[in-house]
């Protein structure tokens, strides 16, 4: 199951979504109750905008009960992935009862606080993140960007410097 996991992920990385949903398919069907494979077919399906199958997959996920932090992460970014932002929010928060460092998902939570206008919990999240890791540029990134929704340039510019100051890329 986890070499037929990694090549899904592969081909979904080249953008060959034809292949990824024939090994996404293969391996449920192999192996129909493994959390990988159903997580694969569940992120295909979001490449393929039927999101009607990745919330039935990811139904299917929380029903084997998520044993780790990283298995609702998992659950979060499906529906993450198919703009569900409730539900996303709540599979977040669950995980981040398990692993409440966890730098993608604090990332993940600061931005949909950021798109509902909630600046200073986006921040609280970013910083979290940041805590963990301090050179995660999307992170920062996505602290520029709240800092530009809030019309604050100053410390947009401050996050800027600090961005190009690590030598981790462009703000986009």
């Amino acid at each position: 199951p986890l070499y037929r996991s990694r090549l899904t992920r592969g081909l979904i990385g080249l953008e060959q979504q034809t292949s990824a949903r024939a090994s996404s398919e293969l391996g449920l069907r192999s192996f129909p109750n493994n959390r990988n494979a159903i997580y694969d077919r569940a992120t295909v399906a979001i490449a393929d905008l039927d999101y009607a199958l990745s919330k039935r997959l990811a139904r299917r996920l929380h029903e084997l009960g998520p044993r780790k932090a990283q298995d609702w992460f998992d659950l979060a970014s499906i529906y993450d992935g198919a703009g569900q932002m409730d539900s996303a929010f709540y599979y977040y928060s669950i995980g981040l009862g398990f692993d409440p460092w966890s730098v993608q998902a604090n990332h993940r939570v600061g931005i949909i606080y950021k798109r509902l206008g909630r600046f200073e919990e986006a921040h609280f999240h970013y910083d979290r993140a940041l805590t963990s890791d301090q050179t995660y540029s999307p992170v920062i990134n996505s602290k520029v960007q709240a800092y530009l929704w809030q019309h604050d340039y100053a410390e947009a510019y401050r996050w800027v410097l600090r961005y190009n100051e690590n030598s981790y890329g462009d703000v986009h």
